[in-house]
């Protein structure tokens, strides 16, 4: 029963104990709780914040559309990034860049029906515009034929001719190929 006769002072100093322990967890999770492709995505964006022609050369080519896509990420607010949006307000290159490399992905790992249900489905057509940009007029159609397939079966089809055209006109290396070619629409200049 003596337990239960704390005095006020106790009282609060438990309670003050209690939610420096919250904080403390709440930190924790916060820093630490994010997924691998968080932190990286975090990591990319602070790393390439700002692309100059010195640092767009030194990239890989292997990481060269990504860390496009970082930047154009870095500019954006990161509690509401509107996508839709903000992504044609940036270079046409950025903006061809950012939109096929988005919705590649998602295509490259699922489907049209899963794609234009995600964040990316409304960036099918600045997509198909941008991979026009690239000179991928093939994968192109393959998004311009699904955005109005009626039925899930001709999704499917297109999704079958997305995936071949992407291998056929190397899309992955068209995006490298673009940003070496045209740097001067992916450099921020030196600030």
């Amino acid at each position: 029963m003596q337990l239960l006769a704390l005095n006020i002072f106790d009282r609060n100093l438990i309670t003050i104990g209690v939610l420096a322990l919250v904080f403390i967890a709440l930190y924790l999770f916060n820093r630490y709780g994010k997924s691998e492709s968080d932190r990286r995505s975090d990591r990319l964006q602070k790393q390439y914040a700002v692309l100059t022609a010195d640092l767009l050369a030194e990239i890989p080519d292997e990481e060269l559309a990504e860390a496009v896509v970082a930047n154009v990420f870095a500019k954006m607010d990161a509690r509401r990034p509107d996508l839709y949006r903000e992504l044609p307000l940036q270079t046409p290159g950025r903006c061809a860049v950012t939109a096929a490399w988005l919705v590649d992905r998602e295509l490259d790992a699922s489907d049209f029906e899963t794609m234009f249900a995600s964040a990316c489905g409304p960036l099918a057509e600045l997509a198909a515009d941008g991979l026009d940009r690239l000179n991928a007029p093939q994968a192109a159609a393959a998004i311009r034929a699904a955005l109005v397939a009626e039925t899930e079966e001709s999704r499917a089809e297109c999704h079958a001719d997305y995936i071949e055209a992407r291998e056929v006109e190397a899309v992955c290396r068209k995006m490298i190929d673009y940003i070496r070619d045209n740097a001067d629409e992916f450099v921020d200049g030196e600030e």
